[in-house]
């Protein structure tokens, strides 16, 4: 039975998983240093790999090094739950101020911009800086191309805590 590898922890530190992260402040008896860019360590040896509200602190491409990363570290029959932020609600809510405080309105916005292919990237800039946005769909197409069966789940309470109505899962099994 393999690791189940919590990757970019933070303060959802879970008992009986492989904390890790990248942040210092987390270090302690239940969390490592780990980057999400390199889980050598772990490659083929995890029953269940999370990452919970981790996928929108990096670019597009940096994002899907992640998702790459992870997969590797799968078991056949591993698990990948992806938990994030859904890009739909986010602009919904700063669009209309609803779960924004004052002070935010300024730190989140909706951009898009062309590429050179034709496609439209549409991007949330949040906390000061730009970051990759996603939903549950474009969750599970990543996934899918990487070898997984992935679904979106509806119950995201198990997963995402405090901040369940925000947000999506997916589950990716290989």
């Amino acid at each position: 039975m393999g690791v189940r590898l919590n990757v970019g922890c933070g303060e959802d530190v879970r008992d009986g998983w492989v904390n890790i992260d990248t942040d210092p402040r987390y270090f302690g008896p239940n969390v490592s240093e780990g980057s999400a860019r390199d889980l050598r360590r772990w490659h083929r040896s995890a029953e269940t790999v999370l990452l919970n509200h981790v996928l929108h602190l990096f670019t597009y491409d940096d994002a899907d090094q992640v998702l790459d990363e992870c997969a590797k570290c799968l078991e056949p029959r591993g698990t990948l739950i992806v938990v994030d932020a859904d890009i739909i609600d986010v602009i919904f809510s700063w669009r209309i101020g609803s779960y924004f405080a004052p002070e935010m309105q300024d730190l989140v916005s909706d951009d898009v911009e062309p590429t050179d292919e034709g496609k439209i990237l549409r991007w949330a800039t949040w906390h000061g800086s730009r970051r990759s946005m996603w939903s549950g769909e474009s969750v599970v197409e990543r996934l899918h191309r990487r070898g997984l069966l992935a679904s979106e789940i509806l119950e995201t309470s198990t997963w995402a805590g405090a901040r369940a109505s925000e947000s999506f899962v997916v589950i990716g099994v290989r």
